[in-house]
């Protein structure tokens, strides 16, 4: 990570635990999935590697998933009153009102739109552009520059995923191009953000935890961990 993105004090970002979603069940939209059973047990697990690191501020995303994953420790600083950012996923997908979305839906539409790979596109209502996601990236990295104290931001893997890729490229909204969306789309397919993995965004570095809970280190972990000491 750059140093035009320093942060005074350590944030932590973390990925929800395991969604409804993640395991293929049927959702009706983006605000309200559920954790399954595991994904509670990761957000305990996770609260128990977090809370020796004295956190100071909480930031959950609107969708329901931070909010579950970051209960647990909320309930270890319950003097903590969590505050809502715009981190919550990339939401490029339109719904349709009333009628559960499954897999394949989600996967063609995917495909429609980054085979379209315009930074403006909106693909409908309560969605999205790539630019305007980005610009939600770029905006919380100045915003973590502000903050006194440690803080733990509960978020989205394809949001952490935007945030060590916009540091590392050095871009700003303004600058995105079509070709830029599939950079991004192939970093997006390579690099891998398990649930509860937590990175650590500090003095202009970026690093995952290798602690995070749940989660066993494999051949793609490592590969991570080699990319981030790089940024």
């Amino acid at each position: 990570m750059r140093d035009r993105y320093p942060a005074s004090k350590p944030a932590y970002f973390v990925r929800h635990g395991e969604s409804e979603a993640n395991v293929g069940r049927p959702v009706f939209d983006e605000e309200n999935i559920r954790l399954t059973d595991r994904g509670r047990a990761q957000a305990n697990a996770v609260a128990n590697v977090l809370h020796p690191l004295g956190p100071r501020n909480i930031v959950l995303s609107p969708y329901l998933r931070t909010r579950l994953t970051a209960e647990p420790l909320l309930a270890l600083n319950p003097t903590i009153v969590p505050n809502i950012w715009p981190v919550q996923e990339f939401n490029y997908i339109a719904y349709p009102p009333g009628i559960a979305i499954t897999p394949e839906y989600r996967r063609q539409r995917s495909i429609e739109y980054w085979t379209r790979a315009d930074p403006d596109y909106i693909a409908g209502p309560n969605t999205e552009s790539f630019r305007q996601f980005i610009g939600r990236v770029w905006n919380t990295l100045q915003r973590i520059q502000q903050l006194p104290d440690t803080t733990m931001v509960f978020t989205h893997g394809t949001f952490m995923k935007a945030l060590i890729w916009l540091s590392a490229n050095g871009l700003r909204p303004e600058d995105i191009t079509s070709q830029n969306m599939k950079e991004f789309l192939v970093f997006d397919s390579k690099f891998d953000i398990p649930n509860t993995a937590v990175i650590k965004v500090e003095n202009g570095k970026i690093k995952m935890l290798k602690n995070y809970p749940q989660s066993e280190e494999t051949s793609q972990t490592r590969a991570t961990d080699t990319i981030l000491s790089e940024i």
